[in-house]
C-alpha cells in the first residue's frame, strides 16, 4: 500500500523507533533479569555483601548502574538511527519533507449551507442557507469555536 508523500520522514522515524523501543526494552529486562543472579552464582557477590552496606544499597547501584549503562547505549543508538534518516531523508523529496517537518496551519473561510429539497428525485434542487444563530451563544463550545465565522 503507497504511502503519502508527507508522510515519507514519518515513515522512516516509525521504521527506527519501534526497533529500537524493542531492543532496549528486551535488553534491559535480560540484565536486570540476570544481573544479581549470576553474581549469586559465581559468587561475586559475597566480596560486596562482607562490607558494611545496605541490601537495598546493592539493589540501588545495580538499578543506577544498569540505568547509566542502557543511558549510554541508547545514546549510541540514537545516534546511528540519527545517521540513518538523515541519510535516507536526503532522497526523500523537499516538498515532501517539508510538509511533514511543519506545523499545520489553520484554514480560515466562509462556512456556507445547503438545504436540498426533494431529495433523491429527479426534481432535486438545493438552496444555499445562511447562517441564522451567528449569535446565538452556546456556552464554553461557543466562546472555544468563535473564531469560525460564515
Amino acid at each position: 500500500m503507497p504511502s503519502k508523500r508527507e508522510n515519507e520522514l514519518q515513515n522512516y522515524v516509525t521504521i527506527v523507533f519501534w526497533p529500537l523501543t524493542f531492543l532496549m526494552i528486551v535488553s534491559s529486562a535480560l540484565i536486570a533479569a540476570f544481573g544479581i543472579p549470576t553474581d549469586i552464582k559465581q559468587q561475586t557477590i559475597h566480596t560486596v555483601v562482607t562490607k558494611p552496606v545496605e541490601r537495598f544499597e546493592i539493589v540501588l547501584g545495580r538499578f543506577l548502574g544498569y540505568s547509566l549503562l542502557m543511558s549510554a547505549v541508547l545514546l549510541v543508538l540514537t545516534t546511528l538511527c540519527l545517521g540513518y534518516v538523515l541519510r535516507i531523508g536526503a532522497g526523500i523529496n523537499p516538498d515532501a519533507a517539508a510538509e511533514s517537518l511543519k506545523a499545520r496551519e489553520p484554514v480560515y473561510g466562509r462556512l456556507a449551507f445547503q438545504r436540498v429539497g426533494n431529495a433523491y428525485t429527479a426534481e432535486e434542487y438545493s438552496v444555499e442557507v445562511a447562517r441564522e444563530d451567528s449569535a446565538l451563544n452556546v456556552g464554553r463550545e461557543w466562546d472555544y469555536h468563535k473564531y469560525i465565522r460564515a
